[in-house]
């Protein structure tokens, strides 16, 4: 949250917008529609089908996007920084969106790595997807890469333990 707080125009998302970005395919529509120069009914139903369509009119209706002369763009200009739950919730939304056909084109990226770390791994291994975050954040905030193709990248670690668990085990 510390470094999605830093963004110059961050909108602190509300329950109610929150509640309404629960569905998978308004919060995707509301992506489309934040992107720099919008998007289109036309774009919003070839990654959506037709429900995408009715998420722009549920969406237009609640005043988050709207619609100029066929141009899909946010009412209110700026990077929607949502709570941790709403994040976890939509980590399928974008597995969903993931296309393996995409790979070797320079075009997408995934890895996945488990295994057990000490301490000091675990802490080395979320600096540096903190490190990851602010260079990807840079890099889409940063004009000269600015354009028309509508891009997702989500990164995260955890441990399959709670801390609670931990903290027994090291009392034993």
């Amino acid at each position: 949250m510390a470094i999605s707080l830093k963004e110059d125009n961050a909108i602190l998302n509300n329950e109610e917008v929150e509640s309404l970005l629960q569905d998978q395919d308004a919060f995707v529509t509301y992506l489309l529609a934040s992107c720099d120069h919008g998007t289109t009914r036309d774009q919003i139903s070839g990654v959506l089908g037709k429900s995408g369509l009715s998420s722009i009119d549920k969406l237009i209706s609640s005043n988050l996007i709207k619609d100029d002369n066929g141009r899909i763009s946010v009412v209110t200009d700026g990077i929607l920084v949502r709570s941790f739950d709403s994040i976890k919730s939509h980590l399928s939304t974008y597995a969903r969106f993931y296309k393996t056909s995409h790979v070797g084109q320079k075009r997408n990226y995934v890895h996945s790595l488990s295994s057990g770390l000490n301490k000091k791994g675990v802490e080395k291994g979320q600096e540096l997807h903190r490190e990851f975050h602010e260079k990807m954040q840079a890099l889409y905030r940063d004009e000269n890469y600015k354009g028309e193709i509508p891009m997702f990248s989500v990164g995260f670690c955890d441990s399959f333990t709670s801390i609670e668990s931990e903290k027994g085990r090291e009392l034993q």
